[in-house]
């Protein structure tokens, strides 16, 4: 009997926790070069696959999510898992981290200046990522500079929310989420080359909106598409060569304002179902559970820059890239932790907030003895 791709990663017993925990690292390595001024060996765009596969998981969860729920209550979800992981990370940056900073580098700061950070920063629209002169020494002039992401994710719950919608679109969910997802590989290219879009953040929406939307896509077909372990090889052998293609092509676009290297783009284009595939399938193969219960992904993601940030300026350069790299990750491990014990995990305990649940299920819906009810997907 065929397994579908979906079985092996329902409900909560599967790898994709773990997955994104390796992606976070993977950025954490990747940002270790220009942060710590060690640039080292040639190496690929570590950070762009990381997202990118961040990316395709949230859109396969969070199809998922937005038709289990309600609008409203979908939005709030979405909120409580952002929000308050984000703005608390904003407050011990501005008056924990880099206060911290300047004993070592006697650069000013105050209140008012930690403060501004995390009021600048509150919506998540734009990131205004300096807190005085505290940057001074460093050779990257900014204290998060993986925060940026977060605008364009909160933007894809907002896009999947409202295309998820309409029962006409969730009644014949494969058809249009495979066609938005290559809509937008096209608009990525476009946007790239020929109608060339001169903004990031605009370019930057299309690029990561078309993983997001293979992630959903694939949520479309989970149960159409089996789980084989030729389709996985098959995936990576197209996916590896366009990544090791533009690790290794520093040729501009036809617009070199863009200064994005024409590899680079085309694996934008052609990578998300490979990479979306691949992904899903290793969560569901893996047989590691690390972050089942304790999911400290975004606490990694979010907490690493401004602690690599606070080890450049304490001289943990010196030590050499390889330290620098293993430093970075054992510092940020600690804040992950406190913060999906301390934020993350009690905000998301009021998720159910002003939601009926009767006291004592009706006869006929109880489970019977020695079972419990089964979820038809991963959880978001």
């Amino acid at each position: 009997m065929t397994t579908a791709l979906a079985d092996p990663i329902r409900g909560r017993d599967n790898a994709l926790n773990f997955l994104r925990l390796l992606l976070a690292t993977a950025v954490i390595v990747d940002h270790s070069f220009p942060i710590s001024g060690l640039f080292g060996p040639r190496h690929g765009p570590l950070s762009d696959v990381a997202v990118n596969g961040f990316f395709v998981l949230s859109g396969y969860l969070i199809a998922g999510s937005r038709v289990r729920m309600s609008g409203p209550r979908y939005a709030w979800h979405r909120a409580l898992r952002i929000l308050p992981g984000f703005w608390v990370c904003l407050l011990v940056t501005g008056l924990i981290i880099a206060p911290l900073s300047t004993l070592h580098s006697h650069q000013p700061w105050d209140l008012r200046l930690g403060l501004g950070y995390f009021i600048h920063n509150f919506s998540l629209v734009s990131m205004h990522d300096t807190i005085g002169s505290t940057l001074a020494h460093v050779n990257e002039q900014a204290w998060n500079g993986s925060l940026w992401t977060l605008f364009h994710e909160s933007l894809a719950y907002v896009a999947a929310g409202l295309l998820l919608w309409p029962r006409f679109v969730r009644r014949h969910a494969v058809p249009i989420l495979i066609a938005v997802a290559v809509l937008a590989a096209v608009a990525v290219y476009l946007a790239n080359g020929p109608a060339f879009l001169s903004t990031n953040r605009y370019r930057d929406s299309l690029r990561l909106g078309c993983f997001f939307a293979a992630g959903m896509a694939m949520w479309a077909v989970r149960d159409k598409v089996p789980s084989s372990r030729w389709l996985a090889l098959g995936s990576a052998a197209v996916f590896v060569p366009f990544y090791l293609a533009a690790a290794l092509d520093d040729t501009p676009q036809l617009h070199a304002a863009t200064l994005t290297p024409v590899a680079i783009i085309w694996t934008y284009v052609v990578t998300p179902f490979p990479l979306a595939y691949l992904l899903l399938w290793l969560g569901g193969v893996l047989p590691v559970r690390l972050g089942v219960r304790n999911d400290i992904s975004y606490g990694m993601y979010i907490y690493a820059f401004p602690m690599q940030q606070l080890l450049a300026i304490l001289g943990a350069q010196r030590l050499g890239l390889a330290a620098f790299i293993v430093l970075s990750i054992l510092v940020t491990i600690p804040m992950a932790w406190l913060s999906w014990h301390l934020v993350e995990k009690r905000a998301l305990r009021l998720k159910d907030v002003g939601r009926f649940r009767p006291s004592r299920p009706p006869a006929p819906d109880a489970a019977p003895a020695g079972r419990t009810p089964s979820r038809t997907d991963a959880p978001a």
